[in-house]
């Protein structure tokens, strides 16, 4: 992330960050959103159980730069700010990513609400409700808009009071979408993959 003359700031990028030291959470959730916000990062953060603050950025290699000193000046002090390098992506590749959400909220508003966010975003798709009463999908496109889908699922005022957790599985790189749109299905089948679970509650999704 050193040397700037070499990043071209039409491509995106990927960085993730993590903050150690003596840290009121909650503040620095709403100003780390509000740079990210303002500078238009999408990406995600959230306290650890160990008492650290990580995220990750996504955007312009200049904007992530400016990120960076955005949390490094308002920090500044006892707190410690460890970023790995920022990554290209590719952003006309196509990735899949597989989605769980457990809760009690209403399955037809769910449904409603995904459908709308894929479809805003071009994203190709499928969501159900399986059996056991598990919100399930699978989402298909590039990878920062994949990003900005999960952030609009975790994101809704609704959502937050009603979901316990959102598990999200490992983006995969696709040859070629295999879904052409998305897709409410009527299936009642449970999929399951390596998921990793992703507290709502901790969160503080930058969009």
């Amino acid at each position: 992330m050193q040397n700037v003359t070499k990043l071209i700031p039409s491509r995106i990028y990927t960085c993730d960050f993590e903050l150690f030291g003596k840290l009121h959470n909650a503040y620095i959730g709403r100003n780390t959103l509000e740079g990210a916000r303002v500078l238009g990062i999408t990406g995600w953060c959230e306290s650890t159980k160990r008492g650290t603050f990580r995220g990750q950025l996504q955007g312009p290699p200049h904007k992530i730069m400016v990120m960076r000193n955005w949390l490094k000046d308002t920090y500044f002090g006892k707190q410690i700010l460890t970023m790995k390098k920022a990554t290209k992506i590719l952003t006309s590749q196509i990735y899949n990513c597989d989605f769980q959400m457990f809760g009690n909220f209403k399955n037809s508003y769910i449904r409603t609400h995904t459908e709308k966010g894929a479809k805003l975003l071009g994203i190709s798709g499928w969501c159900d409700t399986s059996e056991k009463g598990i919100f399930h999908g699978q989402l298909q496109g590039p990878p920062h808009k994949l990003l900005v889908m999960r952030n609009w699922l975790v994101d809704s005022p609704v959502l937050k009071s009603s979901v316990d957790f959102l598990l999200f599985s490992e983006m995969k790189l696709l040859r070629q979408r295999t879904l052409n749109d998305f897709k409410i299905r009527p299936e009642k089948e449970l999929y399951a993959q390596h998921f990793y679970k992703e507290e709502i509650k901790d969160y503080n999704n930058l969009i």
